[in-house]
């Protein structure tokens, strides 16, 4: 028994110290931060050991160098990089102890796998990643945690690459870094919370990223520089301290159905071109919704740009559509423009903007076209300091005060729309030479309103149940002809203003069924003149507060069918406004007409000094 005794603490006390040897092994942290450099021309370079790396929970750093096969041949991955059965590296930890990047493959064309792994705390360089990825082909990132490195992933000069379910979370610069890179695809990756942005990209073309969660993140979620014709869809991005999208001089891009929420902006663009932004949620902005600096040729369509600051805003920027979106419940502005040119808005709903629905500064030769514009607190549409523009076909209902608003305005356009419940339908102040055409104005404290203004033309318009059908003050040298005013409080009041109040050219016109040719002027259901020879004119003139209409009509302009405007002996001396030669090439031109009657009524106006003469 005594024998047997001692055998047994022998054999406890070598087993003791062979156990305590293996916990000095398994726990040195050498192991953990050692670099294994995998050199394809030198094998004996990698000493990793295969053993050590199947049973460690934490690994080596990995370094592959054009050459997979010398990582395969020690046991890092499995497979033989085809596209069947390609390289796999999986289920690692590595912390990468401070220095360079946790899993580094540079110059490869083979297709690999790295997947489930869990890597951290890469060095200091800018380029340094959980996984970096340099002149890389055909791999596949599935289900890693890339946090708290540098990056969580860089891809640079990297094609036919796939990211996908990747954490990238609490990186001290990006959560992915992409730069030169094309045919890439990023998607169902969760970026949150990196020091600067969630994704960079620059000079990448043809890449798609999708799906992408991309929150919290304390510069921009997505940064897109000098980058063409790549795809953002449905991405989730919100709650970044500077812009959910921000895009400079990259075109040909598609930016379509992703949510940008409670970023500083949700989406601008700077040097710009061709892109397409549809279908997007751009709501709950510190400043704006939806923003263009010189930017042309975009498309902007189909969005909410919703509860920000600012909707969707333009600067410098020229023919660019902005079609179909919902821009509601801005705490100033809907759609903003200043200095730009050649843009068409059309269809889109604005409306409970504070300031306005549709605001235009500086601007020419834009078309505001078939929106929904209601229930703004100062403006429907404001024009300031702008000419030839074209307001048309627009509803304009119930805006706190001005329905559209022309200010230091010349040559513009307002035809076709609808205005109904605003404190004033129309109003020009200190304007020249616009058109006020075929509107249906109606139930408005004014219906139209002009302050020293002079060369306009109001004509076709439906001025219905007004507190005042039309106001004028100081005003000179309009003409206003071939409206309706009905059931208007007040029907006119002018004051200190001397207008003309029938067309100054003659016109061809049927009236029960026979042709006439005559000036017009306007129906007004309060006159009590007679019409003897039955041509729909009255034979007595309309007192208009010491005004005359010489030709008031005796029924609605709906019975009279205009044929055609001609120039006749008696009109030879009158003044022609800027706004009726418009007019008349809108209604009755073709090419020819348009430029034989633009160069008669031209000859005819006196100097432009004098026109600009108020």
């Amino acid at each position: 028994m005594i024998k047997i005794n001692k055998k047994k603490i022998i054999f406890l006390f070598l087993f003791g110290f062979i156990l305590s040897l293996s916990s000095i092994v398994w726990n040195n942290p050498k192991k953990n931060t050692r670099y294994f450099e995998i050199d394809p021309t030198n094998h004996d370079n990698s000493t990793f050991n295969n053993i050590m790396l199947k049973n460690s929970k934490i690994s080596g750093k990995i370094h592959i160098l054009n050459n997979w096969s010398a990582t395969r041949s020690i046991g890092i991955c499995t497979g033989n990089g085809t596209y069947s059965e390609p390289y796999v590296i999986e289920n690692l930890e590595i912390d990468a102890g401070g220095s360079g990047s946790c899993i580094f493959i540079e110059n490869s064309n083979d297709y690999f796998i790295i997947e489930n792994c869990t890597l951290y705390n890469s060095g200091a360089n800018h380029l340094d990643a959980g996984i970096r990825l340099n002149v890389v082909s055909n791999g596949l990132l599935i289900n890693n945690n890339c946090s708290s490195n540098v990056n969580g992933i860089t891809m640079i000069y990297c094609n036919n690459n796939t990211i996908v379910r990747n954490d990238a979370n609490f990186n001290s610069r990006y959560g992915i870094l992409v730069e030169y890179c094309y045919n890439n695809q990023i998607f169902g990756n969760i970026i949150n919370h990196n020091s600067q942005n969630g994704l960079s990209l620059h000079s990448c073309n043809f890449n798609n990223i999708s799906e992408n969660i991309i929150n919290y993140n304390d510069y921009q979620g997505i940064i897109l520089s000098s980058s063409q014709n790549n795809i953002f869809l449905r991405n989730n991005i919100n709650y970044n301290i500077r812009e959910g999208l921000s895009f400079f001089s990259c075109n040909y891009n598609e930016i379509k159905g992703n949510n940008i929420n409670d970023n500083s902006d949700a989406i601008i663009f700077f040097f710009c071109n061709f892109n397409n932004i549809s279908k997007n949620n751009a709501t709950y902005s510190y400043a704006y919704g939806i923003r263009l600096l010189i930017s042309d040729n975009n498309i902007i369509s189909g969005n909410h740009i919703n509860n920000n600051e600012y909707g969707c805003d333009l600067h410098n920027s020229n023919y660019n559509v902005i079609s179909g979106n919902s821009i509601d419940n801005n705490n100033n502005y809907g759609i903003f423009i200043e200095n730009c040119s050649y843009n068409m808005i059309s269809e889109n709903i604005a409306n409970n903007n504070i300031l306005s629905g549709i605001d235009v500064f500086s601007s020419d030769f834009n078309t505001i076209l078939n929106n929904t514009i209601d229930n703004n607190y100062w403006y429907g549409i404001r024009l300031l300091g702008s000419s030839n523009n074209n307001i048309l076909g627009n509803n304009l209902d119930t805006n706190q005060y001005y329905g559209v608003l022309l200010d230091f305005c010349s040559n513009n356009s307002i035809m076709e729309n609808t205005m109904i419940g605003n404190t004033y339908g129309i109003t020009v102040r200190q304007s020249l030479n616009n058109i006020a055409s075929g509107n249906i104005i109606y139930n408005n404290d004014y219906g139209i309103r002009l302050t020293e203004s002079a060369y306009n033309t109001i004509t076709r318009n439906i001025i219905n149940s007004n507190t005042y059908g039309i106001y004028l003050r100081e005003t000179d040298s309009n003409i206003i002809y071939f409206n309706n005013f009905i059931n208007n409080i007040n029907t006119i009041m002018s004051i200190d203003s001397t207008n003309t109040w029938n067309s100054h050219l003659k016109i061809v016109y049927t009236y029960n069924g026979n042709n006439y040719t005559n000036y017009l002027g306007n129906y007004y259901d309060i006159y009590t003149g007679v019409d003897a020879n039955n041509d729909g004119i009255g034979d007595v003139q309309f007192n208009i507060d010491g005004e005359f209409d010489l030709c008031p009509l005796m029924v609605s302009i709906e019975d009279y069918i205009i044929i055609e405007m001609v120039d006749s002996p008696d009109s030879e001396q009158l003044i022609i406004p800027w706004g009726e030669i418009i007019l008349y090439t809108i209604l009755f031109g073709g090419p020819v007409i348009i430029t034989v009657v633009a160069i008669i009524l031209l000859i005819r106006q006196r100097s432009r000094d004098d026109l600009l003469r108020i």
